[in-house]
Order: structure tokens, then C-alpha cells, then sequence
């Protein structure tokens, strides 16, 4: 149980960083004076997100769960710390525009983020029998983040 605790936990890394990027987009594209680059903040995410699920289940295979599980949660956190830090890198600054810099970031955390989805239903269908997969992969699934950023579930109000 305590293993299934940390898979949702790191989903809730997941879904939390949707929900917390969704809505301060237009501040953030503002700060960084990146109107043109909008798209590219989300697009960027999203293509390594999709990108790594599928490399994920296979490095998982080679490597072991744990140590790629944890792999995907440092690179997430990285990717999310250096997000917060766009902009103000002054080395950075010379070279990359905030916006380009945020961009960046965000795909390096989507390399962690798909690692994040994919492993947790991974993990899951290791620890519990078929019998019981069904019930905790839907409790993982509950906190998924959906395509509009926010996290799915048909029993709290979008």
C-alpha cells in the first residue's frame, strides 16, 4: 500500500502542475513578454509527454520500476524548479529569451511527466491481481490530468 501511496502522490505532481499552469498561462506569456510563443509553452509538454509514455514501459522493462519511476519524478521536479526560475537565469538571458527559456523547461519536465502517467499504471498492474487492478488503476486514473489541464473526474465539478 505504501508503494500505491507514492504512485499517487506522483500523479498528483502531475495533475496539480496542469491545474496550477492552466490557468496562469496568459500572466506567465505576459512576465515573459512571449505573446507569439503562446503555443509553444503548452506544445512543448505535451510532444515529450507523448514522446516518452511509450519509452518509459520499455526502459521500465529493461531497468527495473523503481529506479526509472524515480528517474521521471527527478526529472519532473527539475524541469518544474527551472520553470519557476525562467527569465531570471542571467546566463540564460544572453542567449534565450524567458519565453524560450520556459519552453525548454517545460519539455524537460514533460520527459518526467510522461514517465509520471505511464509508470503509475504501470506500477499498478504489478501490485495488485487482476482482480483487484481495475479498482486502484481507477483511483490513479481519477487524477489524471484531462486535456484541458484540470484533473478528471466525474464526481468534482469542472
Amino acid at each position: 500500500m505504501i508503494i500505491f501511496l507514492g504512485v499517487i502522490a506522483g500523479m498528483l505532481m502531475a495533475a496539480m502542475d496542469q491545474s496550477i499552469i492552466a490557468p496562469a498561462l496568459p500572466t506567465i506569456v505576459g512576465d515573459l513578454s512571449g505573446g507569439g510563443s503562446y503555443s509553444w509553452l503548452v506544445t512543448g509538454y505535451l510532444i515529450t509527454v507523448t514522446v516518452t509514455i511509450a519509452l518509459y514501459g520499455r526502459l521500465s522493462d529493461i531497468y527495473g520500476r523503481g529506479p526509472v519511476y524515480s528517474f521521471a519524478i527527478v526529472t519532473f521536479l527539475i524541469g518544474s524548479v527551472l520553470s519557476g526560475f525562467a527569465g531570471q537565469i542571467p546566463i540564460l538571458d544572453q542567449y534565450l529569451s524567458g519565453m524560450a527559456q520556459i519552453t525548454i523547461f517545460r519539455a524537460i519536465q514533460g520527459i518526467g511527466g510522461g514517465g509520471l502517467l505511464s509508470m503509475a499504471t504501470i506500477i499498478v498492474g504489478d501490485l495488485f491481481s487482476p482482480r483487484e487492478r481495475g479498482k486502484y488503476i481507477s483511483y490513479v486514473m481519477v487524477l489524471r490530468p484531462g486535456h484541458d489541464g484540470r484533473a478528471r473526474s466525474r464526481w468534482v465539478p469542472h
